[in-house]
């Protein structure tokens, strides 16, 4: 159902009232109101919700918990909270992308295919949103892994930060992590991981065609990194 604009700007009270019903175990539909609610705040109300003192990092930390709900509907709408949170903040919520990306990414990683399509998307959304120097170093971790699904899922976002930044790369900080990283995953174990870091490198080469000799081997013929697209 599409969300709905407010008739009159929400107050900060409202902010408070969304925390307590996301923090009501008890009724699982008031917990999904309650994250609808949020995505409103988010799309039509953000300063409201993003304000100093406004409440966003207890509403992230309970969105956050239900993404890992049992509750497949709660969990799905729960990721795509919280895809809209990073959305609406820009930058604003970068200190929490250490907290945020691992949940994010093992959900992507489950099995459930409609849960790890909704975090998909807001892997997504976060890798075009947040500050890619926190990004990078949030998702080099996760590519290390013993899980080949979250190596793999953490790759795939590098090559979405990499083909964001686009030639800004060349002599940035994130490129010698971005770097290494997808060097090693060339040669991981795991062929979803290497698909994943042969989709880094061409972004990478795109970002700097001067590292085409270091990916000779894994990118494929007659690709054009320029117009290749990471998400597709």
């Amino acid at each position: 159902e599409e969300l709905q604009p407010f008739s009159s700007p929400p107050a900060q009270r409202t902010v408070s009232d969304i925390v307590v019903r996301l923090r009501n175990k008890d009724d699982w539909s008031a917990q999904f109101a309650a994250l609808d609610e949020t995505r409103r705040m988010a799309a039509f109300a953000p300063a409201v919700l993003l304000s100093p003192g406004g409440g966003i990092g207890a509403v992230l930390e309970l969105v956050l918990e239900l993404c890992e709900s049992p509750r497949s509907a709660l969990a799905r709408n729960g990721l795509r909270c919280l895809g809209e949170l990073f959305v609406a903040s820009g930058h604003g919520l970068d200190p929490k992308l250490e907290a945020v990306v691992p949940p994010a990414l093992r959900r992507a990683a489950d099995t459930n295919h409609f849960i790890a399509e909704e975090a998909d998307q807001a892997l997504c959304e976060m890798c075009h949103a947040a500050g890619a120097g926190r990004l990078v170093t949030a998702l080099t971790q996760s590519a290390v892994h013993k899980s080949p699904g979250i190596r793999c899922k953490a790759v795939w976002c590098l090559a979405m930060v990499a083909q964001r930044l686009g030639r800004k790369a060349q002599g940035s900080r994130e490129l010698p992590a971005l770097m290494q990283t997808v060097s090693k995953a060339v040669g991981d174990a795991n062929p979803d991981v290497r698909g994943a870091a042969s989709a880094a490198a061409i972004a990478l080469v795109a970002c700097d065609p001067g590292l085409a000799g270091r990916f000779a081997s894994v990118l494929p013929e007659g690709i054009d990194p320029v117009s290749f697209d990471v998400c597709d």
